[in-house]
Protein backbone atom coordinates (compact mmCIF):
# COMPACT_ATOMS: atom_id res chain seq x y z
CA UNK A 1 0.00 0.00 0.00
CA UNK A 2 2.72 2.48 0.92
CA UNK A 3 4.67 1.73 -2.24
CA UNK A 4 1.62 2.42 -4.40
CA UNK A 5 0.93 5.66 -2.55
CA UNK A 6 4.56 6.71 -2.99
CA UNK A 7 4.42 5.89 -6.71
CA UNK A 8 1.13 7.77 -7.04
CA UNK A 9 2.48 10.89 -5.35
CA UNK A 10 6.02 11.02 -6.81
CA UNK A 11 7.19 8.12 -8.91
CA UNK A 12 10.71 9.50 -9.35
CA UNK A 13 11.12 9.93 -5.58
CA UNK A 14 9.75 6.42 -5.02
CA UNK A 15 12.32 5.04 -7.44
CA UNK A 16 15.12 6.92 -5.69
CA UNK A 17 14.24 5.37 -2.30
CA UNK A 18 14.37 1.90 -3.83
CA UNK A 19 10.82 1.01 -4.83
CA UNK A 20 10.64 -1.08 -7.99
CA UNK A 21 8.16 1.05 -9.96
CA UNK A 22 7.78 -1.36 -12.86
CA UNK A 23 6.89 -4.25 -10.57
CA UNK A 24 4.21 -2.31 -8.71
CA UNK A 25 2.69 -0.84 -11.88
CA UNK A 26 2.44 -4.29 -13.45
CA UNK A 27 0.99 -5.65 -10.20
CA UNK A 28 -1.63 -2.86 -10.15
CA UNK A 29 -2.52 -3.68 -13.76
CA UNK A 30 -2.88 -7.37 -12.93
CA UNK A 31 -5.08 -6.69 -9.89
CA UNK A 32 -7.34 -4.28 -11.79
CA UNK A 33 -7.59 -6.75 -14.69
CA UNK A 34 -8.61 -9.51 -12.28
CA UNK A 35 -11.32 -7.34 -10.74
CA UNK A 36 -12.59 -6.38 -14.20
CA UNK A 37 -12.62 -10.01 -15.33
CA UNK A 38 -14.55 -11.07 -12.22
CA UNK A 39 -17.08 -8.26 -12.77
CA UNK A 40 -17.51 -9.28 -16.40
CA UNK A 41 -18.00 -12.93 -15.54
CA UNK A 42 -20.56 -12.07 -12.85
CA UNK A 43 -22.38 -9.81 -15.32
CA UNK A 44 -22.51 -12.56 -17.95
CA UNK A 45 -23.71 -15.02 -15.32
CA UNK A 46 -26.42 -12.57 -14.21
CA UNK A 47 -27.64 -11.88 -17.76
CA UNK A 48 -27.12 -15.48 -18.97
CA UNK A 49 -25.42 -14.10 -22.09
CA UNK A 50 -21.75 -14.02 -22.98
CA UNK A 51 -21.59 -12.33 -26.37
CA UNK A 52 -19.51 -9.54 -27.81
CA UNK A 53 -22.69 -7.98 -29.19
CA UNK A 54 -23.76 -7.11 -25.64
CA UNK A 55 -21.02 -4.49 -25.31
CA UNK A 56 -21.15 -1.53 -27.66
CA UNK A 57 -18.99 1.55 -27.99
CA UNK A 58 -21.76 3.67 -26.47
CA UNK A 59 -21.79 1.45 -23.38
CA UNK A 60 -18.07 2.14 -22.98
CA UNK A 61 -18.71 5.88 -23.26
CA UNK A 62 -21.54 5.53 -20.74
CA UNK A 63 -19.23 3.84 -18.20
CA UNK A 64 -16.47 6.39 -18.77
CA UNK A 65 -18.96 9.22 -18.24
CA UNK A 66 -19.94 7.69 -14.90
CA UNK A 67 -16.34 7.69 -13.74
CA UNK A 68 -15.48 11.15 -15.09
CA UNK A 69 -18.61 12.84 -13.67
CA UNK A 70 -17.95 11.41 -10.21
CA UNK A 71 -14.23 11.98 -10.30
CA UNK A 72 -11.49 9.49 -10.99
CA UNK A 73 -9.81 9.99 -7.62
CA UNK A 74 -12.36 8.35 -5.35
CA UNK A 75 -14.62 5.33 -5.33
CA UNK A 76 -17.47 7.24 -3.68
CA UNK A 77 -17.31 9.87 -6.41
CA UNK A 78 -17.47 7.19 -9.09
CA UNK A 79 -20.51 5.66 -7.40
CA UNK A 80 -22.18 9.08 -7.26
CA UNK A 81 -21.33 9.61 -10.93
CA UNK A 82 -22.89 6.24 -11.78
CA UNK A 83 -25.98 7.19 -9.82
CA UNK A 84 -26.29 10.56 -11.56
CA UNK A 85 -25.68 9.22 -15.06
CA UNK A 86 -28.19 6.41 -14.50
CA UNK A 87 -30.93 8.48 -12.86
CA UNK A 88 -30.59 11.68 -14.92
CA UNK A 89 -32.15 10.38 -18.19
CA UNK A 90 -35.20 9.07 -16.33
CA UNK A 91 -35.54 12.35 -14.46
CA UNK A 92 -35.41 14.35 -17.69
CA UNK A 93 -37.99 12.06 -19.30
CA UNK A 94 -40.32 12.56 -16.35
CA UNK A 95 -39.87 16.35 -16.35
CA UNK A 96 -40.34 16.68 -20.12
CA UNK A 97 -43.42 14.44 -20.07
CA UNK A 98 -44.87 16.50 -17.22
CA UNK A 99 -44.39 19.80 -19.06
CA UNK A 100 -45.63 18.37 -22.34
CA UNK A 101 -48.86 17.17 -20.76
CA UNK A 102 -49.42 20.31 -18.69
CA UNK A 103 -48.43 22.76 -21.45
Amino acid sequence: GRAWIAIHNRDIAAEIIGINIGYYKVLAFIVSSMVTAMAGSLYSYYTNVASIDEYSFMLTIYYLAMIIVGGMGSILGSLMGAFLITILPFTFLYIFDFFEVSG
